[in-house]
């Protein structure tokens, strides 16, 4: 159970932290290709960092009206 707790934090802090490098340590550790925003994760973390996860961390691969978006991040790992 501790493998999930810790991999549940982990997720809340690719989201909601403001230190990049961090953000870029868990990206690689679990190989993520692409993080995905929506109206569920806004929900889920209110705090979440939009202008690192959006503007800096990787390439936009697709965004529609309501804010949703899905960000290529690929790059980290590769």
């Amino acid at each position: 159970m501790d493998a999930v707790n810790g991999r549940f934090d982990d997720v809340q802090r690719i989201y909601t932290s403001a230190d990049r490098a961090e953000v870029e340590d868990l990206i690689r550790l679990y190989r993520i290709s692409y993080i995905y925003v929506g109206d569920l994760e806004r929900e889920k973390y209110p705090d979440i960092n939009e202008i690192l996860l959006f503007e800096e961390l990787g390439d936009l691969v697709y965004a529609d009206d309501n804010g949703t978006y899905i960000v290529d991040v690929r790059s980290y790992w590769e």
